[in-house]
């Protein structure tokens, strides 16, 4: 066997232990067949939040803290639910479940917590970035931006010796990307967009998983404000690996976003408001506390 047909090889096994050991959390896949029912209203939207209590007591911590800045107090799910609308519940609910499922394991070949905090501030980011210039993007943009590196997660918790060889490559010297595609016989944006597709999320939000390290001269503005959120989290030391050096903003990019002086003094506020958010949506959401070993024999156990 050559050695492409042995990555190609890998890579689809890699792939097909991902999409089946990794699912979306019920409650979220609940709330968004909700979402997509006409008939649907707040209050059915909010029993479905109201059956997991820690879930429930989680989402009204965050709605009432600094990092979402609401002006009142909102006392109940239900409350919540009509304050924030249906695509707000099901963003902080997909962040909590997921912060859950993809929680900190004993040997962990990437950073759990430090992954999360770009995440989060990469979509807090994202959603403002759009909120400005595309806002009928802002719900896909905050979704895309935190799950742009799912790949990354996904990867390490079903094959962490591969992204430990990942590590080794980049620290002799080759490039991130290809290093991944080396080591593991292919790279996180390519994973992270199989496991959205498996999830059922739309293309504009799987394309931003696709193509945040490698925009094209045309990029949509879903994809051009995750490259971007992403450049700059990182560029205040917020990655996930020792590799994550800061690259430049995509010359595509620049061009949709229109980047410029007046540009920056807008997104660097913002910046600065979203590090400061991420760190607040940690301290209100702890991993989760079942072992992550549990959680992968039960899947495979289904085969």
């Amino acid at each position: 066997m050559s050695g492409t047909e042995e990555r190609s090889g890998s890579a689809r096994d890699l792939l097909a232990r991902v999409t089946e050991v990794h699912a979306l959390p019920p409650i979220v896949v609940e709330i968004r067949r909700a979402m997509e029912d006409p008939d649907a209203a707040a209050a059915d939207v909010a029993r479905v939040v109201c059956r997991d209590p820690a879930i429930a007591a989680k989402m009204l911590s965050l709605v009432n803290s600094a990092a979402l800045g609401f002006p009142r107090k909102i006392g109940s799910v239900p409350m919540a639910v009509v304050i924030l609308g249906f695509r707000r519940i099901h963003d902080l609910t997909l962040t909590i479940g997921l912060i859950a499922r993809f929680g900190p394991g004993p040997d962990d070949p990437i950073n759990v917590r430090e992954f999360w905090r770009h995440a989060i501030a990469t979509a807090l980011l994202a959603e403002g970035l759009a909120r400005i210039q595309f806002p009928r993007a802002r719900d896909d943009a905050f979704t895309a931006g935190l799950l742009h590196d799912l790949g990354k997660i996904a990867a390490a918790q079903v094959s962490p010796k591969q992204i430990r060889d990942v590590a080794v490559r980049i620290a002799a010297g080759e490039a991130p990307l290809d290093a991944e595609r080396a080591a593991v016989g292919i790279g996180h944006p390519e994973i992270g967009a199989c496991l959205g597709e498996a999830w059922g999320f739309p293309s504009s939000i799987v394309e931003a998983f696709r193509a945040h390290h490698a925009p094209g001269p045309d990029p949509t503005p879903i994809v051009a404000i995750v490259h971007a959120s992403d450049v700059l989290v990182r560029g205040i030391g917020t990655g996930v690996l020792p590799e994550d050096c800061v690259p430049r903003i995509d010359a595509g990019v620049a061009e949709v976003l229109r980047i410029d002086g007046a540009w920056l003094d807008q997104a660097l506020p913002l910046l600065e408001r979203a590090a400061d958010g991420s760190a607040e949506f940690l301290r209100l959401i702890p991993s989760a506390q079942e072992p992550r070993q549990t959680r992968v024999a039960t899947a495979r156990s289904r085969r």
